[in-house]
């Protein structure tokens, strides 16, 4: 196992309890803005004492393996303990802003939202580079792509990508992805999105790209486009031409539904226009309201 920290009752007692944004729904963890060495860290504390070994297992593989990220990456650094109690993990502390509250806002411009949107495609590219690079990480995809898991550091003035405990590390290691388990029409697109004897999405390349084309369609439409049916998606896409986006980006979030292979949408952000007001679901008369 790898360098751990052993924390007191009295010290756990002195811990400051960090808020998560109120569109946040955890109900495994709890964070702790704390410090080590006068520095500021964060402690992912668990709620449930007996950790299952994958979980373990992800944590240990990325310490080992930290200098295969960069600062972009929101990598476990050691293992907290109480007793002989594991507890959580400590993390770097970030001063953020989460991207949730950054897409949803008025106070951030549309050119500083689409290079948030280009930045999580340009992340997406160096885990491409990470697989090829280390053969322990041969398998590493982020899986659960939400806004609520990236945050823009205000230091390094980049955005991060944060809960890698639940990251996919190995072939045995799988966890739930929101886009995907809300999403029951990827079950009949071939073996692109493949699933396990559990029923569970195997994560993969394609499935980190179709969260990555989710997320920027939801910001788009105003709300989560992986609920529409297919006939409203593919209606919501010829609206989504039919007001000025490219046709070629258009392109590419139509072909998460058939069986070809996904295409990272990065390099096509800079096509979005700066006033994506038709693109809001409010100007959708075809989609049924619930």
């Amino acid at each position: 196992m790898n360098e751990c920290v052993d924390f007191t009752e009295e010290e756990i007692s002195c811990f400051e309890k960090l808020d998560l944004n109120s569109n946040v729904f955890n109900n495994e963890s709890r964070l702790f803005k704390i410090r080590i060495n006068d520095q500021i860290k964060v402690l992912k504390q668990f709620l449930y004492c007996d950790w299952d070994n994958k979980r373990l297992t992800t944590i240990n593989t990325l310490i080992k393996n930290k200098d295969s990220f960069d600062e972009r990456f929101i990598i476990p650094e050691k293992i907290a303990l109480y007793g002989d109690e594991m507890m959580g993990y400590i993390m770097r502390y970030v001063d953020n802003y989460n991207l949730s509250d950054v897409l949803k806002s008025n106070e951030f411009p549309i050119s500083f939202k689409k290079d948030m949107l280009k930045q999580i495609g340009e992340i997406l590219l160096y885990t491409d580079k990470i697989r090829k690079q280390n053969k322990e990480l041969s398998d590493f995809y982020i899986g659960d792509l939400q806004t609520n898991n990236f945050m823009y550091d205000k230091h390094y003035k980049v955005l991060t990508v944060c809960d890698l405990d639940s990251c996919k590390i190995s072939k045995k290691i799988n966890y739930p992805s929101l886009y995907l388990n809300c999403n029951q029409y990827i079950l009949f697109v071939g073996d692109k999105y493949p699933i396990n004897c559990y029923g569970d999405n195997i994560i993969n390349r394609n499935t980190d790209i179709y969260c990555y084309i989710m997320l920027i369609l939801s910001f788009l439409y105003g709300d989560s486009v992986y609920k529409l049916g297919l006939s409203e998606y593919n209606k919501y896409l010829e609206h989504l031409i039919n007001n000025g986006l490219s046709s070629e980006l258009v392109d590419l979030f139509a072909r998460i539904y058939s069986e070809d292979d996904n295409i990272n949408p990065v390099d096509l952000i800079d096509a979005i226009p700066d006033d994506i007001s038709k693109f809001h679901k409010s100007y959708c008369k075809f989609i049924r309201k619930n």
